[in-house]
């Protein structure tokens, strides 16, 4: 007779087909495709790198983007870890006490930064 889960008329009558289409896009985006570009961009920035025709810092942001780009799922599950360790919870459970701020001496001397930047003055 009647053996399993109920289904509920919210639930689509196929969802392979779903699923199937998200698993293609990341494996287009992650796959041997994706590797291919990032290693001919990454090659290509070298290469302008060399010539002079880019500066360090646009050359850094794009071997850095292809580094958190490939490296995305365990950064996530590293910080997951990380949230999860008990020495977080210790350190953001415990008891900090600060005493009073010190209050600075006023000074009797006034202090002119721009002493003698201005015209000289004639005595």
């Amino acid at each position: 007779m009647f053996q399993g889960a109920t289904s509920s008329l919210t639930d689509p009558v196929n969802p392979g087909a779903l699923t199937g289409a998200v698993e293609w896009i990341e494996r287009a985006l992650m796959g041997s495709v994706a590797v291919a570009v990032a290693m001919s961009a990454v090659a290509a920035v070298g290469l302008l790198l060399l010539l002079g025709r880019l500066d360090i810092r646009r050359g850094a942001s794009v071997v850095l983007g292809t580094f958190i780009l490939f490296g995305a799922a365990q950064i996530a599950a590293g910080l997951y870890e990380l949230g999860r360790s008990p020495a977080v919870e210790a350190v953001s459970s415990s008891k900090v006490s600060f005493g009073p701020i010190p209050q600075a001496s006023p000074s009797t001397k006034s202090y002119d930064p721009y002493a003698g930047a201005s015209f000289p003055t004639q005595k």
